[in-house]
């Protein structure tokens, strides 16, 4: 597994990649306020929270999600998922630590420890119509679709050619 300076140091660079692309050669107004990050075993999220706490990331355990399960037009897809979130003083996005407790997770299947699976933004709570806006914008900018699911929390996209991903998303638990 990657050194947790080497991942927060990756994660930094691709929030700015990706901020850039969006405004500057897409010209997609997405703002990107998450990060996610893969990890192969529990014990590796773990380590890696418990790292980066000492680096000043704070972990959001309100926010953390021991099991969830996603699904794809309304069928559980067969994956289960935890995650923890860390923020930082004077850091505008987050780090979504994830690790895929069982099951088929079809964007995940390639990806190591400590890799950046996705780069997130969301659009206001319940508004849905402003979701699927943002999806016809990605799309327009040449970033095909990959899957679309829903959890506990809302609905959210993938959108490259590979990961990071570009994952507009839409609380829908919280109207």
């Amino acid at each position: 597994m990657k050194s947790t300076d080497a991942i927060l140091n990756a994660c930094a660079m691709q929030y700015q990649r990706a901020q850039v692309d969006l405004d500057l050669v897409m010209h997609v107004g997405m703002v990107i306020d998450e990060v996610a990050v893969y990890f192969d075993r529990t014990t590796e999220l773990d380590a890696f929270v418990e790292e980066a706490a000492e680096r000043g990331w704070v972990a959001d355990r309100g926010a953390s999600v021991p099991l969830d399960a996603m699904f794809e037009d309304g069928i559980v897809m067969g994956f289960n998922v935890r995650f923890e979130f860390l923020h930082k003083e004077n850091v505008p996005w987050r780090i979504e630590a994830m690790h895929v407790l069982d099951g088929w997770a079809p964007l995940h299947r390639r990806s190591n420890a400590g890799d950046i699976i996705h780069v997130s933004g969301k659009v206001e709570a319940g508004n849905r119509g402003q979701y699927e806006n943002l999806k016809l914008v990605l799309a327009r900018a040449g970033l095909p679709f990959q899957k679309e699911y829903g959890n506990n929390y809302g609905v959210f996209s993938y959108f490259g050619h590979q990961a990071p991903y570009f994952k507009p998303r839409v609380n829908m638990r919280d109207v």
